[in-house]
């Protein structure tokens, strides 16, 4: 099985990763965002069957024109470089 994407047209994306993917980065995008500033929150949260439990939530700040990249949900790393997975969310 491989990755899936949901935008569900409220402000929330959900992808889901298949579990063998354990190195990843995910990069907020803030290139076209609408706001000089906008907070949002990741929630990286593992599946069992239909229920999600969250792991860990990072919640941050970002300007516009910038981009905030964290790898394996740990501080902020380099764009997309070293991670087999790359997620990138844009607003």
């Amino acid at each position: 099985m491989g990755a899936n994407y949901f935008d569900m047209d409220n402000g929330t994306v959900v992808v889901y990763l298949p579990g063998a993917v354990t190195d990843y980065n995910i990069t907020v995008d803030g290139t076209q965002m609408q706001e000089a500033k906008e907070n949002y929150t990741l929630e990286l949260a593992k599946f069992v069957g239909d229920a999600a439990t969250v792991e860990k939530a990072i919640t941050n700040t970002i300007s516009v024109g910038t981009s905030k990249t964290t790898h394996n949900g740990e501080g902020e790393g380099d764009q997309c470089r070293s991670a087999r997975a790359c997620l990138l969310l844009k607003w």
